[in-house]
């Protein structure tokens, strides 16, 4: 988590030799970000908590039909991430605060993002799932290289180094896309061929309504939470606006320097999770409250 701050600071550093437009471009679209985030976040921690249960429980079919779950929901969701991003792109920046001249820096990398929402969200779903099985080191290589793959990418594609064109915020918004979706797809590789803890089918992969019914019964607290903070973006965006697009950019400095801060607190929650789950579902009550005290404490 520490590394993703980093590399937002990182991309924030070479966005701004673009102009502080170019900032506030990537500012006024954390309210759209910040909601894929919220909706992958949610349905990871109720994926990640339902399996950790199961697998407490030594019921390892079931976590398989838990973890084809993620397939379908990916489609669904990546699909309204899609459509809206780039079927409605003036809407969601007026929304979002937008700036007469910051509009055509936010529409190109709002494009280009909502393309990616399939991958984003796949990748922060089954990073969590597979924290969920135990496995937190695996997780932590896939986001630190998708990390370093944008850091690098960032210059090349927005200054149009070596054979780059040079594609200013566009660059910026596909190198993202790009690293993320590498992420995504060494999660895919490594679930699907078996490597992990699941071995999940065809079958398993059939919506199971009862099952995503209990994944947002745990999830929806958390992602409702990050709607708010979505929402309370989009709301600072659009004061902030009545200013001018330098206040939107100085506020979007600030966030990422916040968000470093903040980060490490999500690492602990990420391993505390799959931990309580995993002791609930033993019904070793002694050692769940053990650890809840020790992230607390930390």
């Amino acid at each position: 988590m520490v590394t993703m701050a980093l590399y937002n600071i990182i991309d924030t550093f070479w966005v701004s030799g673009l102009g502080h437009e170019a900032i506030a471009a990537l500012t006024v679209i954390m309210p759209f970000t910040t909601l894929i985030m919220a909706i992958g976040g949610g349905t990871g921690i109720g994926v990640s908590s339902l399996v950790a249960r199961r697998f407490g429980e030594g019921n390892v079919k079931a976590t398989n039909r838990i973890a084809g779950q993620v397939f379908p929901l990916t489609l669904l969701f990546g699909g309204i991430f899609l459509i809206l991003a780039v079927g409605f792109p003036e809407t969601i920046l007026k929304l979002c605060g937008a700036t007469p001249d910051i509009m055509d820096f936010a529409r190109d990398y709002l494009t280009v993002i909502g393309y990616g929402g399939i991958t984003v969200f796949f990748g922060m779903v089954a990073m969590d799932m597979l924290r969920g099985s135990g496995d937190a080191v695996r997780p932590m290589i896939f986001m630190v290289t998708a990390a370093v793959l944008n850091t690098v990418l960032d210059p090349f594609l927005i200054f149009g180094w070596w054979i780059f064109p040079e594609m200013g915020v566009t660059g910026a918004a596909l190198a993202t896309v790009i690293s993320q979706a590498i992420a995504g797809l060494l999660c895919l590789f490594y679930i699907l061929a078996k490597k992990s803890a699941y071995h999940v089918g065809i079958a398993d992969m059939r919506p199971n309504y009862k099952i995503i019914k209990e994944i947002y019964r745990v999830g929806l607290p958390s992602m409702l939470t990050q709607i708010t903070e979505s929402i309370t973006f989009m709301l600072l965006n659009n004061v902030l606006s009545g200013f001018s697009s330098m206040a939107i950019a100085a506020v979007g400095i600030i966030m990422r320097v916040v968000d470093f801060a903040f980060m490490p607190i999500i690492g602990i929650s990420n391993g505390l999770l799959p931990i309580t789950g995993y002791n609930y579902g033993a019904r070793k009550w002694k050692r769940m409250w053990k650890a809840f005290r020790l992230a607390s404490l930390w």
